[in-house]
């Protein structure tokens, strides 16, 4: 655990320094915008719409969000005839930066950093131990009226185990877009495609359907990537429930030779979730979510040169955690 908290101080700083760098310069825009605007405005008020948009100054909201995860999932026997058990700690820490650009567009940059630390009890069967993603979001999202929207994503992600050396071939690309509609204020809808670039095995387009249903006060459904209902207890989103079912998927480049064969090693890691949480906002400022979640058998693949060189399965088990937010 020591490990652990030690790796996710340094990313973290690093992040940290990346993002109140990349502030500077959109702060710095956004003061030169502002001056460019105040010096065309009108000197008296008009009433017509139109002069009076392009006269006004243009506010900017603006917010920087901090969210750092733990979790722990408890020790699980392997099947498919590997000996030993296995159990994951993990660590990510997500640093975000929002701000509305142009008129009804709204601009979302993700950093994030997983360290996951596999144990596996057998000496005899560890295919590996430690391993690291680090991910680079951009998302844009634009309203074309009440009812219409646009959205669009593109992140890079790098995925390698500790060991590995070299990260020039551990870079990937995720990438999404598509429509929303909303058939009032309480539903909306999403629909596009979703690209994801695989190792060592064929990339996948997959649809893209997604539903936002605020039902009432308290409860909220929302399907993408799996389904979660949310219930606020007192409809005022200080202490909200969560439960549903989620799909993870992760894959890991691998150093040479460590699955028996070859270079350009891979492994891909499959599980369904069943998860339960809940949230308390103590300010404006700082949330805490805690969590459990059962994970329906963890799938692994192992792939090297374009062909898979063997699986194994761990068997189901469940999973604690903690989640802190930070907004200012």
């Amino acid at each position: 655990m020591y490990k652990l908290i030690s790796k996710l101080l340094v990313h973290t700083s690093v992040y940290l320094a990346c993002m109140f760098t990349f502030s500077g310069v959109l702060k710095a825009q956004e003061t030169t915008q502002a001056e460019a605007n105040a010096n065309t405005e009108a000197s008296t008020q008009v009433k017509d719409e139109v002069v009076a948009t392009e006269s006004k100054t243009e506010e900017r909201d603006s917010k920087f969000t901090i969210k750092q995860a733990f979790s722990h999932t408890l020790e699980s026997n392997l099947k498919s005839g590997s000996p030993g058990k296995v159990s994951i700690s993990r660590a990510k820490t997500d640093i975000g930066y929002k701000t509305d650009v142009w008129e009804d567009g709204t601009l979302k940059v993700n950093f994030d950093y997983e360290y996951s630390d596999y144990d596996f009890s057998s000496s005899a069967f560890s295919p590996f131990n430690g391993t690291n993603i680090f991910g680079l979001k951009t998302k844009y999202i634009h309203k074309i009226d009440e009812e219409w929207g646009v959205f669009g994503s593109l992140k890079s992600t790098w995925a390698y185990e500790r060991n590995k050396e070299s990260l020039s071939d551990s870079q990937y690309f995720t990438a999404n877009g598509g429509a929303s509609y909303a058939l009032n204020e309480d539903i909306k809808f999403y629909l596009g495609v979703n690209f994801t670039e695989r190792f060592e095995d064929s990339n996948r387009f997959r649809p893209l359907i997604g539903v936002s249903w605020k039902i009432d006060e308290h409860w909220k459904l929302k399907v993408m990537n799996g389904l979660t209902v949310f219930y606020d207890l007192s409809a005022d989103k200080i202490t909200v429930f969560d439960f549903g079912v989620r799909y993870d998927w992760r894959q890991y480049r691998m150093r040479d030779n460590s699955l028996i064969t070859g270079r350009n090693s891979a492994v891909t890691e499959e599980v369904l979730v069943g998860f339960a949480g809940l949230t308390h906002k103590f300010n404006e400022h700082l949330s805490v979510r805690g969590f459990v979640e059962y994970n329906d058998t963890r799938e692994f693949e192992g792939r090297s040169d374009g062909h898979e060189v063997g699986d194994f399965d761990a068997k189901p088990t469940a999973t604690i955690g903690l989640a802190l937010n930070l907004g200012f």
